[in-house]
């Protein structure tokens, strides 16, 4: 059996978390969430979903997973089970892992917002500085002319007073 790799890697969806998954053990809920080992078991106390509350009191709503079994589990996971039904299972999965990915792309789109929000902010900011920063320009430049003006003069007045 070939095994294959992901370049798909999940996080925790606890928002305070966001802890990557890549291996261990995680924790899996009916509402297609997923936590990691820490976060998974608090839930077991609440049992409510901490990204959308869902009521996680039952059979299979919540359940303990390790992301990277044994090649003996992978085996025997399956065997026996009709094709159908491993259709079914293997469809489930996949929808498992779209809804993640786009929770993450709604997750990083949010965070490319806030990110905006800040860089205009900054501009703005900086834009009024150089606004200042070119009004002392041109002040000092008008001041460096009656300087010069009035050096000039007073060099001419010197001028004459030498003749």
């Amino acid at each position: 059996m070939a095994t294959t790799t992901t370049s798909h890697m999940l996080s925790c969806n606890n928002m305070a978390c966001r802890t990557r998954l890549s291996s261990g053990r995680v924790w899996v809920t009916y509402c297609s969430h997923i936590f990691c080992d820490p976060c998974g078991a608090s839930l077991t106390s609440t049992l409510a979903c901490t990204s959308c509350r869902t009521d996680l009191t039952g059979k299979y709503r919540l359940t303990k997973k390790f992301l990277k079994p044994g090649i003996e589990w992978k085996r025997m996971v399956l065997a026996g089970l009709s094709p159908e039904v491993i259709l079914d299972i293997s469809s489930s999965a996949i929808q498992f892992y779209q809804h993640q990915t786009c929770q993450e792309v709604a997750y990083l789109e949010e965070r490319i917002e806030r990110v905006r929000g800040r860089v205009e902010s900054v501009k703005k900011y900086y834009e009024g500085v150089i606004e200042q920063f070119k009004k002392e320009i041109i002040a000092l430049e008008t001041k460096l002319e009656n300087s010069n003006n009035s050096f000039s003069m007073f060099n001419n007045s010197l001028g004459d007073d030498i003749k």
